[in-house]
């Protein structure tokens, strides 16, 4: 019987198509948790500590959040078969590339700041220009038509403006 080798056994598997994340990005990690005979899907939502060896089969993230006042961190492995979906909600900017000093602040103290669109741009290969109007148009006032009176009306609107000024000069 024939061995794998270890480089292919080490081979990120090629199949699953996972998101551009780095350490300050807020992602949700949707995780297959199996009890029993029963198995569900279980969302994981915080801020990503660290990423290393993003390359081979043995890569893994760290993922934290807080709830009610607890931080919760989990590991996982990127191409673990039980990690089905990655979203990224929104990118960070951060300085560091393992967030570990966030452990020790307060929730409001741990907040990231958010990347401009320029920096996400350039994190996601996607160039967004705005786009651009025509300003040369030209402005055509709007023509008001005027509905044609009925001349029955007319008129006894005039014979009852006579009646009124007469009885008005006597």
């Amino acid at each position: 019987m024939q061995l794998p080798s270890l480089q292919s056994i080490k081979q990120p598997t090629a199949e699953k198509e996972l998101p551009s994340f780095q350490p300050g990005d807020t992602i949700s990690v949707h995780v297959r948790i199996s009890e029993g005979d029963k198995q569900r899907i279980q969302v994981f939502e915080g801020v990503v500590m660290s990423v290393s060896k993003k390359r081979t089969s043995d890569a893994t993230f760290t993922v934290r959040k807080v709830t009610n006042g607890i931080g919760v961190e989990r590991t996982f492995l990127i191409y673990s078969p039980n990690v089905v979906k990655i979203d990224v909600k929104s990118m960070g900017k951060v300085r560091r590339a393992k967030l570990y000093y966030v452990r020790n602040l307060s929730v409001k103290k741990a907040r990231i700041q958010g990347a401009s669109r320029q920096e996400q741009a350039k994190r996601t290969g996607t160039i967004s220009t705005p786009i651009k109007e025509n300003k040369t148009s030209t402005i055509v006032p709007a023509v008001e038509t005027i509905p044609e009176a009925d001349t029955a009306t007319t008129e006894t609107t005039t014979e009852a403006v006579d009646e009124t000024t007469a009885t008005i000069s006597q």
